[in-house]
């Protein structure tokens, strides 16, 4: 069972596994309402190392960042601040996360993007989870991060990896609420 721990004890963890040898990889998200297509998310993510850190967005976070539904990822005029999510508090996010196999370590983060997790983790591979559309291609996080993630002033600097994991078509949080609602209508 994975960890539920703060953001300096990743830190000093992340040492210890580095002086190890071992592999970190990254993910992170909101993982509102856990479905099969983050289960699977995190499977792949895993078999990229030896350890899988997870970066759970905050709830303020998520509720002052604008979002955009599943349906509408392509289309830029369709963002709207939704204070209605995340409908499960981080802290339950976080616990249910930790208790999958394929996780070691979750970690709760505030800022609305995960840059400064990064670049104080250093992680070996970062995985990004979603759906290839031309205009994301060559936009990725490593590119968005530039082209060195550097940490704290002792660390060496280090380019992550990035692995692109593609979604499963079919889950999403958005569309289980919207299950909800017909099913309550």
């Amino acid at each position: 069972m994975g960890q539920i721990i703060s953001q300096d004890n990743l830190i000093l963890r992340r040492e210890k596994w580095k002086g190890n040898g071992q592999c970190v990889v990254f993910v992170s998200g909101t993982f509102d309402l856990l479905h099969p297509g983050h289960v699977r998310l995190l499977e792949q993510a895993r078999s990229h190392g030896d350890v899988l850190v997870v970066g759970v967005k905050s709830d303020g976070s998520f509720r002052s960042h604008p979002q955009k539904n599943d349906s509408e990822k392509n289309d830029p005029e369709k963002f709207g601040v939704n204070r209605s999510r995340p409908v499960t508090p981080s802290a339950e996010r976080a616990e249910i996360l930790a208790s999958l196999a394929s996780v070691d370590i979750v970690v709760e983060y505030e800022d609305l993007s995960t840059a400064s997790l990064i670049a104080r983790l250093a992680p070996d591979i970062i995985v990004e989870g979603g759906v290839p559309t031309a205009a994301a291609q060559g936009q990725g996080l490593g590119q968005r991060l530039g082209t060195e993630v550097t940490g704290e002033a002792t660390r060496e600097k280090q380019t992550p990896k990035v692995v692109r994991i593609i979604l499963e078509p079919g889950y999403s949080t958005a569309r289980i609420i919207e299950r909800i609602q017909q099913v309550s209508a």
